[in-house]
């Protein structure tokens, strides 16, 4: 395959409710926590930030006692190598 074929971030329109009037980056990443809370059964944070730290650790902590999670994912897309964390109460 040559590399003209492939476009990175394309945008497109979600025709899912509720995801309307997002930006496109909002609702894939909507999508994607949803998706995954559903198959993990756990807590997950999508971030794009420039690291991980105790402030994004403490919100999922909070997240977790109010939902009676027990686990949860922070997973952050601003590198190319994803950076995850996992928390478990």
């Amino acid at each position: 395959c040559g590399r003209d074929q492939f476009r990175r971030e394309v945008q497109c329109e979600s025709q899912l409710p509720g995801l309307e009037g997002r930006e496109p980056q909002s609702r894939l990443q909507s999508l994607l926590e949803d998706q995954l809370r559903l198959l993990l059964r756990d807590f997950v944070d999508t971030k794009t930030i420039e690291r991980i730290t105790d402030l994004e650790r403490g919100q999922i902590l909070n997240c977790l006692k109010i939902t009676q999670l027990r686990v949860g994912l922070i997973l952050n897309f601003k590198r190319p190598k994803l950076e995850w964390e996992r928390l478990v109460l």
